[in-house]
């Protein structure tokens, strides 16, 4: 019965935690889906208020977590300092010049791999440390990490330390034929 109802009838359908406002209204957004039961409001306005459990936290990202998201290669993103600028100025506005300066571009050439950083860091890493500052100002034991392990010859190595590079190295899944012994060795400490 699913099948048949049109995408745009259950995208239309969507909660506002997954259809944001905004020019982008209604489409697709990554995160806890705020059902007013489980999760009663936003992990972050719960943790800047201090409504969370005090146990230990363990978050962290990847180092290239948008090679994912961006063209599946480490090629995603602008060719060419112009169009970094062109790109920073459409998402940040205003902000342009101080984003600029904290991820400079001195070639052509460096363009996709500051950019695919700066959403790294925009989308994944500030949120993250965010998440962990204000939970450790409310008194929880808050670990951070950042995953930086690429397996030699792996499918995915060309994306670099990308996003969901970890999860065979947290759950052992590694399997024989990836990796070496330094990735296995990772995977069990």
């Amino acid at each position: 019965q699913l099948r048949a109802i049109p995408a745009e009838q259950l995208v239309a359908g969507c909660p506002a935690s997954i259809a944001p406002e905004g020019p982008r209204k209604n489409t697709f957004k990554f995160g806890p889906l705020v059902d007013g039961v489980v999760l009663p409001d936003a992990p972050m306005r719960l943790a800047a208020r201090g409504a969370f459990l005090r146990v230990p936290i363990l978050l962290g990202t990847n180092r290239d977590e948008m090679t994912f998201f961006l063209g599946g290669s480490k090629n995603g993103g602008p060719r060419r300092k112009v169009g970094l600028r062109l790109l920073v100025r459409a998402i940040y506005k205003d902000r342009t010049p101080a984003i600029l300066a904290g991820f400079p571009c001195p070639r052509d050439e460096d363009a996709s791999a500051v950019f695919r950083e700066l959403m790294t860091v925009a989308a994944f890493t500030a949120p993250c440390r965010l998440f962990a500052r204000l939970c450790a100002d409310k008194g929880a034991k808050v670990y951070l990490y950042q995953f930086s392990r690429v397996a030699p010859g792996s499918a995915r190595s060309a994306l670099g330390a990308t996003h969901g590079n970890e999860i065979p190295y947290v759950f052992g899944t590694l399997g024989t034929g990836f990796g070496n012994a330094t990735d296995h060795r990772l995977s069990s400490a």
